[in-house]
């Protein structure tokens, strides 16, 4: 294994992608940490350890929720743009049903469409989520809680949003996997030592050698099964069945049907759950 990291170093190309994607994660990370001018923080982050719907949001985004960073609202806006998107191709609105069969030049259409619909879903999601805390906590919005400053601080959210959506396109094109997805699983994995001390304090009790014993058991249990299902889930990701496909011979008389039914098959590779974010680099604007 280590031998294998070795030589992916020895080749440039792989290395400078690497860097790159690097770089770019920094980038991401740097600006989860930065919080939105205006806003103060110290009652969203107290009332975001009692949710535990929020907390899981605050996760997957990075930690950027609680912060209430430039990045707090992530991809998801781009995401449900993209599922909804897709919906309407499936012969909903047949103008995209054309473009989705157009090939590269309708899917740089459609992708073009992803993300102006993901603009106008990230404000809103913005403005809905900056009024719902705004409410709920008096002094996060500095200089009041009227309509310029919820707006204000929802038009930075959006272009934080966008900015992140433009890092995982250059990870795409010019880093390692797809871009949108090792943003996800950055943020997901920047939360882990925090998850992991909260569980220890919250499983081990140090007042006594037969409660902190069991803490223990049961802390390790936790990690034991975190794990199991990070493998189970990969297991499932890639794993595939050969299944044969009938390629040529059909419709050739009976005597090459017959033979083709004895030796012209082929196999291919089909996986059992063919999941991803957004499949395709993104297209050439």
């Amino acid at each position: 294994m280590f031998r294998t990291f070795a030589d992916m170093f020895k080749n440039k190309d792989i290395r400078n992608r690497i860097f790159f994607t690097l770089a770019m994660l920094f980038v991401f990370r740097f600006g989860s940490a930065i919080t939105v001018p205006g806003v103060d923080v110290t009652e969203l982050i107290k009332g975001m350890q009692d949710s535990s719907l929020f907390a899981m949001i605050n996760m997957l985004g990075g930690g950027g929720l609680e912060q209430l960073s430039i990045f707090a609202m992530g991809v998801g806006p781009y995401i449900t743009a993209s599922i909804i998107i897709q919906l309407l191709s499936m012969d909903v609105i047949p103008a995209l049903t054309e473009l989705a069969k157009g090939g590269a030049t309708g899917k740089k259409q459609i992708d073009r469409y992803t993300r102006y619909l993901a603009v106008v879903l990230s404000f809103f999601q913005a403005s809905t989520l900056v009024y719902s805390f705004s409410t709920q906590y008096k002094t996060l919005l500095v200089n009041g809680s009227g309509w310029a400053s919820i707006l204000y601080v929802a038009t930075l959210l959006t272009a934080g949003s966008m900015f992140i959506l433009w890092i995982g396109d250059r990870i795409s094109m010019k880093g390692i996997g797809n871009g949108v997805s090792m943003i996800i699983a950055a943020g997901i994995i920047s939360r882990l030592p925090y998850q992991f001390t909260t569980a220890w304090q919250t499983l081990v009790d140090p007042s006594n050698s037969s409660a902190t014993f069991n803490g223990i058991l049961t802390f390790g249990l936790y990690i034991v099964s975190y794990l199991l299902i990070i493998v189970f889930v990969v297991i499932l990701l890639f794993g595939g069945a050969k299944i044969p496909e009938l390629m040529r011979g059909m419709g050739r008389g009976v005597r090459e049907f017959k033979d083709a039914m004895n030796t012209d098959y082929s196999s291919e590779n089909k996986k059992s759950n063919p999941a991803d974010v957004s499949g395709d680099k993104p297209a050439d604007k």
